[in-house]
């Protein structure tokens, strides 16, 4: 197999942002209808063990439950979460993951409409996006690396 047998190009017509705090059934906006993302199908085991550790950071999280807590015992849930919330914040770990299997993509700035920097290499070009770019993308990273060559 050679190295562009193991690139992988996807239309990103299915991704549909929706503003926060929006259900999910509300119609949001296909931001990259008629883009592209080309990602590299071998996924190293430690981009893969970056993805899953950012994507289970994510649904720890979300879980985080402090409303009707006293201040001490939300401070005390947010101490004991302190390490998934800076992984979320921080986002390093899944930048450069990202950067490494995303190979180039012809995505525009969603604001100004102008294409975005060339994503391979390039962990900063994902600190431009939000959650929401991150976890599809990072969903088409797991898809495809499990799934290299769709019939």
């Amino acid at each position: 197999m050679t190295r562009a047998e193991l690139l992988r190009t996807i239309n990103t017509d299915d991704f549909i942002w929706r503003a926060p705090g929006e259900s999910k059934d509300a119609p949001g906006i296909a931001l990259h209808a008629g883009e592209t993302v080309t990602i590299l199908t071998y996924i190293p085991s430690s981009t893969m063990r970056a993805i899953l550790s950012w994507q289970s950071a994510g649904l720890d999280i979300q879980t985080i439950e402090t409303e009707g807590k006293s201040e001490e015992q939300a401070a005390a849930i947010l101490k004991s979460n302190r390490q998934n919330i800076e992984r979320m914040l921080t986002g390093l770990e899944i930048y450069c993951a990202l950067s490494e299997q995303i190979i180039d993509w012809t995505w525009t700035d969603p604001v100004s409409g102008e294409a975005l920097a060339k994503p391979h290499k390039n962990p900063d070009v994902f600190g431009k996006l939000d959650h929401t770019h991150l976890s599809y993308l990072a969903g088409l990273v797991m898809r495809a690396g499990r799934n290299p060559n769709p019939s």
